[in-house]
């Protein structure tokens, strides 16, 4: 089943980018191949694979400390742990499944005035390091229907929506 990660410290979604990396960002024009991801359980218990849902032999690495976007690793292997946040929410950490205290995080690139967000491995738990792991497809709700009055002189009107639930 795909899931969607959404980062708490920046209300936006892990999406895949035309980047070697993926992104932090709203989904792009096609959700489902940009927001959705398969959180796939490995064969050492309590570790997951993060693979890209488009392109299912794509994964989310930890090589030496830096994110590289690849093939599947070996079998028996498990790159990612989720450890619950503990304060009652449904968000989680996404940490190193063989260091813990390396945490999935956002922050503020150096061009600050254009809230450019990068994806880093911090060590430390924070808000930039919260994850909400939801269930579901977006693509369960693409037919929307949205109705609006407009005024008069109106000659474009430009609308977009992601929903978080289907």
């Amino acid at each position: 089943m795909p899931y969607r990660l959404l980062n708490r410290f920046a209300q936006r979604y892990l999406v895949r980018g035309t980047t070697p990396l993926p992104v932090v960002d709203g989904p792009g024009a096609d959700p489902v191949y940009t927001a959705d991801w398969l959180l796939e359980e490995a064969e050492m218990r309590g570790t997951y694979h993060l693979i890209e849902a488009s392109d299912r032999r794509r994964v989310l690495l930890l090589d030496s400390g830096r994110l590289v976007f690849d093939e599947m690793p070996l079998p028996g292997s498990g790159c990612w742990s989720l450890l619950p946040v503990g304060d009652g929410s449904e968000y989680q950490y996404v940490v190193s499944a063989t260091d813990p205290q390396m945490a999935l995080s956002v922050e503020v690139g150096e061009d600050s005035a254009a809230a450019v967000l990068d994806l880093v491995m911090r060590r430390g738990r924070d808000r930039d390091a919260m994850w909400l792991v939801g269930q579901g497809s977006v693509a369960d709700a693409r037919s929307i229907h949205l109705r609006y009055q407009t005024s008069t002189g109106l000659t474009l009107l430009y609308n977009e929506v992601y929903p978080e639930q289907a």
